[in-house]
This record gives C-alpha cells, sequence and structure tokens, in this order.
C-alpha cells in the first residue's frame, strides 16, 4: 500500500479530540527568520497527533524532547499560523473531517508554503488543504514562472504539487492560440524545470484513471482548454524538451 495514501487513512481515523488538551505540557515552536520569526505555544500532544516531524522530533534522543522548542528556520509563519488555525478547527468538527473548504483567496503561493510545511511535517491531510488553498487562487496566480518553478524545486518527483503545477501549463497552453504559442513567456519552463515536459505527457493519463489529482483539477480548470492543451498545444514542443532533456 502506498504510504502516503495508508497515512492518510490512518489520520482520517484518528479526529484529535480536545481531550488531547488536558494535562499536556506546552511546545514552544518558532517559525521563520531573525524580525521575521513567529511564535506559537502549542499543546504537545497535539502536535504529536496530527504530525509525524513532531512526533519524532519531541521524543527521545532529540534534543527538542528536553527543551520543548521547535523551530522551523526555513519555513512561513504564514503557513505555520494556518497550519494551527487548520489542527483545531478538525478537532472541532463534529464530522470528523478535516477542513478542506476554503471560504477565501490565501493565494497560491501561500498554497505553496503551505504544501512544503506540511511535507515537512509528515502531515498529508494538511497538505490536501494545502491543493486546496492553491485551487482556489485566481488563475493569473497559479499560471506564473514563479509559481511553477517552485513547486518542482520544493516538492518530490511524483508530487501531487507538481501534478497540479503541470495540470496548469497544460491549461494555460490551451488557451493560448496556436500562432502565438512559440512566444508565449511560459514555454521555456518545458527545457529549464526538469520532469516538467514528461510530468505534462503523463497528464491525461492520470486523468483518464480519476487519481486523486482529478479532483482538484475538476475544481480549478475548465476541461475544454486543459484538453486543447493535451491535444494540440503539447506536440513537437514537449517531445523536443524531453528529447533536449535526455542528451
Amino acid at each position: 500500500m502506498d504510504s502516503v495514501a495508508q497515512r492518510r487513512r490512518e489520520l482520517l481515523k484518528e479526529k484529535p479530540s480536545f481531550d488531547l488538551l488536558a494535562g499536556s505540557p506546552s511546545v514552544t515552536v518558532k517559525v521563520g527568520l531573525d524580525a521575521a520569526a513567529q511564535y506559537w505555544n502549542l499543546p504537545q500532544a497535539l502536535l504529536i497527533h496530527v504530525s509525524k516531524f513532531f512526533r519524532v522530533a519531541l521524543n527521545p534522543p532529540w534534543t527538542e524532547s528536553q527543551t520543548q522548542t521547535i523551530e522551523l528556520k526555513e519555513d512561513s509563519p504564514a503557513a505555520f499560523n494556518l497550519f494551527v488555525k487548520w489542527m483545531y478547527t478538525w478537532m472541532s468538527d463534529i464530522n470528523h473531517n478535516p477542513p478542506s473548504y476554503i471560504p477565501i483567496n490565501f493565494g497560491a503561493m501561500v498554497g505553496l508554503d503551505a504544501w512544503a510545511l506540511g511535507d515537512r511535517l509528515g502531515c498529508v491531510l494538511y497538505q490536501d488543504y494545502a491543493l486546496a488553498i492553491i485551487c482556489w487562487s485566481e488563475n493569473d496566480e497559479v499560471t506564473t514562472a514563479d509559481f511553477i518553478r517552485q513547486a518542482y524545486v520544493r516538492s518530490p518527483a511524483g508530487s501531487m504539487l507538481r501534478q497540479l503545477a503541470a495540470c496548469a501549463l497544460t491549461w494555460w497552453i490551451g488557451k493560448i492560440e496556436p500562432e502565438e504559442l512559440a512566444e508565449d513567456p511560459l514555454l521555456p519552463l518545458l527545457n529549464e524545470v526538469d520532469d516538467l515536459a514528461i510530468d505534462m505527457v503523463k497528464i491525461d493519463t492520470l486523468r483518464k484513471h480519476k487519481s486523486r489529482i482529478s479532483y482538484f483539477m475538476a475544481s480549478r480548470f475548465d476541461d475544454y482548454a486543459f484538453q486543447e492543451g493535451v491535444n494540440e498545444g503539447l506536440g513537437e514542443v514537449i517531445n523536443d524538451a524531453i528529447a533536449d532533456s535526455s542528451r
């Protein structure tokens, strides 16, 4: 069984309860660098319950288990603040479901930061929430060179974040007139970003097999433009990019 899918199933069965707060020692979590850093005091039992990272770090022999202090210097305070709200919202949900509905637009880059944080913390359900944030963002936030590059730099091969970035570029290509394709500023990404072209070739197969990414795509991109990207926009451009990467 896929380890990510298995952990998702386990977490869905283990909704955190307010009982975790009773008698639990507090942990200080520092997120960010220097003057931009922010601090949270959170129940150790809750952090251990939802995060593999905290479960390891807050047990011997790690120093953090003695100091009750965790530093996440490379992560975003805004993303961690969302994580804290996400934990408490899930804990108070009467249906036992982690929060997934996003009532406001946080922005694609905030969602990307949240996904990367969830990856570091080993919390796949928070990563699902981050993907939903990205799906609720504006078109012009997802189809940018910076977003697509960062999605590939900050996530491993085969990740859902990479799949979503590849979907976004595929959709964008489908919106462009064929005669304008060669001049599009996003097109160089196919040669600049490792595996992007190959992932775009795989996208149609993923959709046909009803992969989990299809759920996010259905709420994010209109099917006509996406299919135009698959059928017409890729063509020789992607094949050339794949050939270049293999030389």
